[in-house]
């Protein structure tokens, strides 16, 4: 079933972008600052990729252009200015295939394998070699990229030979480099080869091509799954699963394991891990029976769909986020409307998703 619904998605070469949640900067893209508590159609464009940061969103269309619209005084739009936008507005003239931003920084990977870097920079999260802040996307070395992703003030990428990179903020030891020391540059993580990567407020998680879990950084709340609350500074393998894909929120952690079955662990005062309660976990827990293809958490609401292209919300629902048509937050996860989807995505207290 999964196989023949990616089959079909991939006849088409863009699909519907809806937005819902918190819009105070217009992070929704509907040219506007009210809230939307149902997810909402954004313009006319069809997206083939999105990603939601801390009250600013970013996205790929079917054309393989870049956009970007909220909040902008960072920079992280990457408009050359700080303005906000209210929809989305085209950055540059590069074809992308992968963009993330969870915070006030953005990535993204060009059509060539090229990583670009913009937004804040304080902590040397743009691995450019400095602290200076950029307004455009910027070019971070010569690799060749596959895989990107950002935290609260450090990143991590892939490269085209399945090495890890990390770079930024590193007090709890988030980058993985045994020690808490800053990087400015994208330095390289150990010796595995790696399939995947996330990371959350300060910590990372990462499948290597074994499809073996590992996590590191802070674990205040569990949220390294290694049945502690003890940090760790490089990556540490986590139970004996085999996994395809892995999420951070900024305390918790969301997985699928090779079967498609939901795990979640860390922080869960809203109910974001999704385990009928607001008990914190410190091992991967099992979230319902259903089998699942995607998954993303946020700040403290998490979104999934399943195998029969469903969308689940859960979490935290204070500016009706989870769009279920009210600002309930939920402890288990809840269909959202009757659609069928193909990608979903969290920001802070905003969500994305494309439609199939």
């Amino acid at each position: 079933m999964i196989a023949d619904r990616l089959r079909a998605i991939m006849i088409k070469s863009g699909y519907d972008l809806y937005a819902w949640g918190y819009n105070y900067y217009g992070q929704l893209g509907l040219d506007d600052t009210t809230d939307r508590d149902v997810p909402t159609k954004v313009g006319t464009d069809t997206w083939i990729a999105v990603t939601g940061g801390f009250y600013h969103s970013l996205g790929i269309n079917s054309d393989g252009k870049l956009y970007a619209w909220g909040r902008n005084d960072f920079k992280q739009l990457g408009l050359g200015d700080t303005a906000t936008r209210y929809v989305p507005t085209k950055v540059g003239t590069d074809t992308w295939v992968a963009v993330t931003s969870r915070f006030y920084h953005s990535l993204g990977i060009n059509s060539d394998g090229k990583l670009y870097a913009w937004g804040y920079n304080y902590y040397g999260q743009l691995g450019l070699d400095d602290t200076t802040s950029r307004k455009v996307p910027t070019k971070v070395g010569t690799d060749t990229w596959v895989a990107v992703t950002s935290g609260y003030y450090h990143s991590l990428g892939i490269n085209s030979d399945g090495e890890l990179y990390a770079w930024g903020y590193n007090i709890y030891g988030q980058l993985g480099l045994g020690d808490t020391a800053t990087r400015y540059v994208p330095t390289k993580v150990g010796t595995d080869t790696w399939v995947a990567v996330t990371s959350g407020y300060y910590h990372s998680l990462g499948i290597n091509s074994d499809g073996e879990l590992y996590a590191w950084g802070r674990n205040n709340y569990g949220q390294l799954g290694l049945d502690d609350t003890t940090n760790r500074k490089v990556p540490t393998k986590v139970g004996t699963d085999t996994w395809v894909a892995v999420s951070c929120g900024n305390y918790y952690s969301l997985a699928i394991n090779s079967d498609g079955e939901l795990y979640a662990w860390g922080r869960n005062n809203y109910g974001q891990l999704g385990l009928d309660d607001t008990t914190d976990r410190d091992v991967p827990t099992k979230v319902g029976t259903d089998t699942w293809v995607a998954v993303s958490g946020g700040e403290g609401h998490s979104l999934a769909i399943n195998s029969d292209g469903e969308l689940y919300a859960w979490g935290r629902n204070n500016y009706g986020q989870l769009g279920l048509d009210d600002t309930t937050d939920r402890d288990v996860p809840t269909k959202v409307g009757t659609d069928t989807w193909i990608a979903v995505a969290c920001g802070c207290d905003h969500s994305l998703g494309i439609k199939e």
